[in-house]
């Protein structure tokens, strides 16, 4: 299995940019490249196995499902399906 990790140093409060990163659902409002996300299955964004179908502004539609989410860490893993 392929393994991508990233990170970046944001000039931020960790609070209030963990409030836009968490929202598994969210993408479009701080991402510039996707146009649209929903949730598949009515499932709740913040429940571990949701998935998210994305487009991108260039009409990509890509398929992600949330693997985990820690509020404590601020950290979340997710998984792209094929």
């Amino acid at each position: 299995m392929i393994r991508v990790y990233t990170s970046s140093v944001i000039d931020a409060a960790a609070d209030d940019v963990w409030q836009q990163v968490r929202d598994f659902n969210g993408l479009p409002s701080w991402h510039p490249g996707i146009a649209e996300s929903r949730i598949e299955a009515g499932i709740q964004s913040d429940r571990i196995g949701c998935v998210r179908i994305f487009r991108t502004r260039d009409g990509g539609v890509i398929r992600e499902q949330i693997l985990t989410l820690s509020d404590f860490e601020y950290e979340c893993t997710y998984s792209i399906l094929v």
